[in-house]
């Protein structure tokens, strides 16, 4: 997958010109000469994103007081929130402990030739760019690479051991993983044999036979650039996909009322060994997810690589789906913490 366009390294990092900041005033990236910057470019409508940012808070905390400088570039593929205060909200409400610009017209993506999110870029102490790079699967070459930045940048303290869960052995293939897919018609993951009709309502017949990376749509839909939006009436339609993997998040939203969807794994509620964070269940037993404003909710977490169908019941008119991923993501080793702990010490 394309992750940036074409970029020398050693070029000189673009300073930062966006709409709005949180967490701090603007700040200059010349004034942070001699320091080692991580620019962060995520999207809250990713879910990749989203599981990304715990482990940038992370970075932030723990080598903030080393030299490291770590703020977000907010970059929005969906839906761009222009009012300063609902902007705001937007941002804390993701946890993010540091400082964020938005990047509502992508100049600063642009300039850095950012294509997807998220993606981190790391600029070395002299102000130029050092690396730029997807943390999928990743996030240990990040840390070593800030580790050895903040010695050049003459940083001789005691700098923690590093390892990922991408550091053992994994006994699977990513290639054999279904890929995450967007739903809108500028991305043609619709499976139906219906085909889209942009911007206008259409009514769509499961086929009953499914391939994966495809999703499939019964029901009254309307399919925007991004989203599919539920048009029908109750709980008469749905979406659902096949995948094989171990997660499934979804980006999903109803900017006019609350709805609750029905989640099903192979036509039944799903399992309280597989069951996501934010699946709730309802009185008469069945596995929900709760939504109202533009979300990620994470609805699987299998725990080996498995090959399930999901289907997706909204409950309300404008309810709309925008993206599912299914890639794994590594998390931080978590070290016995009755044991010594390692560090790095050069």
């Amino acid at each position: 997958m394309l992750l940036t366009k074409h970029m020398d390294k050693d070029r000189t990092a673009p300073e930062l010109y966006g709409n709005f900041w949180c967490n701090s005033g603007p700040i200059a990236l010349r004034s942070l000469h001699g320091s080692v910057v991580a620019l962060f470019f995520w999207d809250r409508t990713s879910t990749q994103s989203l599981r990304a940012i715990k482990h940038m808070n992370r970075l932030h905390e723990i080598y903030g007081d080393s030299g490291l400088t770590v703020i977000g570039i907010q970059v929005s593929d969906y839906v761009v929130v222009r009012d300063p205060v609902q902007k705001e909200e937007v941002i804390r409400s993701c946890g993010i402990r540091f400082p964020v610009v938005a990047d509502d017209e992508r100049r600063i993506a642009d300039s850095y030739r950012i294509e997807t999110v998220p993606t981190v870029c790391l600029i070395a102490p002299k102000g130029d760019i050092y690396d730029v790079q997807s943390p999928k699967g990743s996030f240990s070459r990040i840390e070593r690479s800030i580790q050895y930045l903040l010695r050049q940048a003459g940083f001789f303290g005691e700098l923690p051991f590093v390892e990922y869960a991408e550091d053992r052995a994994t006994g699977y293939s990513s290639s054999a993983l279904t890929p995450d897919f967007d739903l809108g018609y500028l991305h043609g993951s619709l499976g139906n044999s219906e085909g889209y009709n942009p911007e206008l309502p259409a009514e769509y017949h499961d086929p009953f036979l499914y391939v994966e990376g495809k999703f499939y749509a019964h029901g009254i839909w309307i399919a925007g650039r991004n989203s599919f939006e539920y048009a029908g009436e109750g709980n008469d339609g749905y979406i659902l996909f096949p995948y094989t993997g171990n997660d499934v998040d979804i980006v999903t939203g109803n900017d006019t009322a609350m709805d609750s969807i029905q989640v099903l794994v192979d036509d039944k509620p799903v399992g309280a060994d597989i069951r996501g964070g934010d699946i709730v269940i309802d009185a008469p037993g069945s596995t929900m997810l709760k939504i109202k404003a533009l979300t990620s909710a994470h609805l699987i977490r299998n725990k080996a690589i498995e090959s399930h169908t999901v289907k997706l019941i909204p409950s309300k008119k404008g309810t709309a789906f925008y993206r599912v991923s299914l890639l794994p993501f590594e998390e931080p080793f978590q070290p016995d913490e009755s044991e010594p702990q390692p560090f790095h010490t050069n």
